[in-house]
């Protein structure tokens, strides 16, 4: 095979593993939808929980790899809104689209 030949069959193996990854990750988000809502602040859009009520508002920052569905599934997001308003958030580049 000529290397030509050898550069279109892995091309075409690249496009097809990011085609399958796509499609992966698409069916994926369907089965697990994020929870919260989305805000686009500044042009960067925004996943976001928001709890509780009362003064002053507590927002909880994550990171190492966290994401915000951290905060809620441990019990810490209503924890704290059992007396506060609470909030986490997290770019669309680091979780859900």
């Amino acid at each position: 095979m000529s290397r030509t030949g050898t550069a279109i069959g892995v091309a075409m193996a690249l496009a097809g593993t990011a085609l399958a990854v796509d499609a992966d990750t698409r069916r994926a988000e369907r089965k697990h939808p994020p929870i919260g809502d989305f805000i686009e602040a500044g042009g960067v859009r925004l996943h976001y929980l928001r709890r509780g009520r009362g003064d002053p508002t507590v927002v909880l920052l994550h990171g190492n790899g966290a994401m915000v569905e951290d905060f809620a599934s441990s019990g810490l997001l209503d924890m704290v809104a059992n007396t506060h308003r609470v909030g986490d958030y997290q770019e669309f580049r680091v979780g859900p689209r």
